[in-house]
């Protein structure tokens, strides 16, 4: 038994390994059982071990001296291919999980409004390099902190999710580093399969944006703005 050796009936005829991926169970071949003269001193105990799809893709074997044997030797090698197969569809789970992931991180990213994701508890999970921009900041300024420290008015907001309203193109104040700013605001609650709500995801625009697009396409422009008054008085700048 060295690497590289053909252990299949074919090649060394009855044996535990070749004869458990052959017959696709496990088995245990003990002394005399073995076709090779050279083994009869062994008693083997092997399983296949299968991939997702329940393809065979090898096979487990414990060897040991005939005189030996137990038969709880075989339960042992099955318990420990079972180990590995589940090792197998849990990689293959997470592999799945982080596939879907890249491809929503990149849907939210390609989105040119923000975006922010939020627990059932209210903390920022996820937020789109968009709304980082708006807020400027970055995600690392944001991230698992709770929304309340920019939307204040969120437990409020939130109690109307509950009670099953639909927020759509709401005017909010987020106030980012001390400073106020208005965005049109939508919320989509996200629910588990027995209708629960378990986070919810924030859309917003700026304001600013949304009355330049009205203008784009209406003809509308402000000849003047706020910028354009003069004025000493605090009460003024009020």
């Amino acid at each position: 038994m060295v690497v590289g050796a053909y252990m299949d009936e074919n090649s060394i005829g009855t044996n535990a390994m070749g004869t458990a991926i052959k017959e696709d169970m496990p088995i245990q071949i003990s002394a005399k059982e073995h076709f090779i003269t050279a083994y009869h001193r062994w008693t083997c105990s092997a399983a296949p071990i299968h991939n997702t799809k329940g393809e065979i893709i090898g096979t487990l074997n414990l060897t040991g001296n005939s005189h030996l044997v137990h038969p709880h030797t075989l339960g042992l090698v099955v318990a420990a291919v079972r180990s590995i197969e589940n090792q197998i569809k849990s990689e293959e789970a997470n592999n799945k999980l982080m596939e879907t992931y890249k491809y929503l991180n990149t849907i939210i990213e390609s989105i040119n409004f923000g975006i922010i994701a939020l627990c059932k508890d209210g903390v920022i999970k996820n937020i789109n390099e968009a709304a980082c921009s708006m807020f400027n900041c970055s995600k690392e300024d944001l991230l698992e902190k709770p929304i309340e420290e920019i939307l204040f008015k969120w437990n409020e907001i939130y109690n109307r999710i509950l009670s099953g309203e639909k927020i759509t193109d709401e005017e909010i104040n987020f106030r980012i580093k001390g400073k106020s700013q208005k965005y049109i605001m939508s919320i989509h609650s996200i629910k588990d399969d027995k209708d629960t709500i378990i986070g919810s995801v924030l859309s917003f625009k700026n304001l600013q944006n949304v009355y330049n697009l009205i203008n784009k396409y209406t003809g509308m422009k402000a000849r003047y703005t706020f910028d354009d008054i003069i004025f000493k008085s605090s009460c003024m700048k009020k």
